[in-house]
């Protein structure tokens, strides 16, 4: 399933319960997502939802069994690739198979229809050919992180030693073990490799590799590119709001059509609390990854029964705007402590948390203060 649920300019399908018209000319005209370079940024990444195996979805979404686990799974997984817009935090597309097909072939599928004016940015599990190709083949720019290994391999291929402070043009050609997404050539894509070694005060030093068809080191600053890529932790989020909020890590459906069409519903609610955010936010101009998003669901959703019970105004619209943008992340005064590596649910090869958390992480003190 393929569906391009963010494209539209923001606000189209957007209409009151009183459908007045100024509530979605008042978001369009709000609601502008700034540019990086002159193009738009989306984070592509992707994550799993579970399903119950009732009538074809065992057969369209197989039920994956962990290499130490003795039983036969109950739970069915559908692995799911989307991009999520950078500035707004909207989902742009999507789209979902079996958790037997890989990241790297469902974002080939994704990107068959064009991005152009788009830069994506993924993590080192699309660094590879295939996904670069495909990218290009949808004449998008990439800004992709790179395994050492890989960078390494690029390297040598051109002749060059991977270092720190490396930003040297290339152009990425396939090898032989390098798999092609059918209907695209095997030609090189050309673009830049970068290694950069990052120190920050309090955090581990550490070393970036990327690659982006982003070729001029002068337009497109390697710094730049870096804090770019540092963005990329923020699909993470989105994703959590997905699955969490929305309440789609666990799709309800009894068939894997109904399935498909209950995410994609999903994610068309998402978006619409994305876009008001996005208006709250540009309204009384602040970021909008500072708003709460749960927050801004419930207020959302409190305006839209009472609007239709008595009519919504325009002036009812733009104070449940200001509302939105006053609902805000708590700032953190404290570091976050060390969690336990255990979690409560769903994961067989690490140890379940019972309990609170405090005598949990009192306990990992005084493994740590033995050590």
């Amino acid at each position: 399933m393929s569906a391009v649920t963010g494209a539209p300019s923001v606000g189209a399908k957007f209409c009151g319960p009183s459908h007045d018209t100024g509530f979605r000319a008042h978001i369009a005209s709000t609601v502008q997502a700034p540019l990086r370079f002159g193009l738009k940024v989306g984070l592509l990444d992707g994550t799993t939802v579970r399903l119950r195996p009732d009538n074809d979805i065992p057969k369209q979404f197989p039920a994956h069994r962990p290499g130490n686990c003795k039983k036969e799974p109950y739970w069915c997984l559908a692995r799911i690739v989307g991009v999520f817009c950078s500035a707004t935090g909207c989902a742009v597309d999507s789209v979902m198979d079996a958790v037997q097909t890989s990241e790297q072939a469902l974002s080939a599928v994704m990107l068959k229809s064009r991005w152009e004016n788009w830069l994506l940015v993924a993590g080192r599990n699309f660094g590879v050919c295939s996904v670069v190709r495909s990218a290009a083949a949808a004449q998008a720019h990439a800004l992709f992180r790179l395994t050492e290994v890989r960078a390494a391999k690029l390297a040598r291929s051109t002749g060059l030693k991977l270092r720190c402070g490396l930003d040297a043009p290339m152009a990425w050609e396939p090898s032989r073990h390098d798999q092609c997404a059918e209907g695209l050539t095997r030609a090189p894509v050309p673009g830049r490799l970068l290694a950069l070694r990052l120190q920050r005060r309090g955090f581990r030093a550490m070393t970036l590799y990327l690659f982006t068809t982003l070729a001029d080191p002068v337009k497109y600053p390697a710094q730049e590119m870096a804090r770019l890529c540092g963005e990329r932790w923020n699909v993470e989020l989105c994703f959590r709001y997905v699955k969490d909020q929305m309440e789609l890590g666990f799709l309800e459906c009894r068939s894997a059509a109904m399935a498909r069409k209950e995410w994609l519903a999903g994610l068309i609610a998402y978006n619409l609390i994305r876009w008001m955010m996005a208006a709250a936010a540009a309204s009384a101009r602040v970021p909008v990854r500072i708003l709460s998003f749960s927050r801004a669901r419930e207020l959302l959703l409190g305006w839209w029964i009472r609007s239709s019970e008595r009519g919504g105004t325009p002036a009812s619209f733009v104070r449940l705007l200001e509302r939105i943008a006053r609902a805000r992340l708590p700032k953190r005064r404290k570091r976050r402590p060390s969690e336990p590596r255990a979690i409560r649910v769903f994961n067989k090869d690490v140890g379940k948390l019972e309990g609170s958390r405090a005598p949990a992480r009192e306990k990992l003190a005084k493994l740590n203060a033995k050590s």
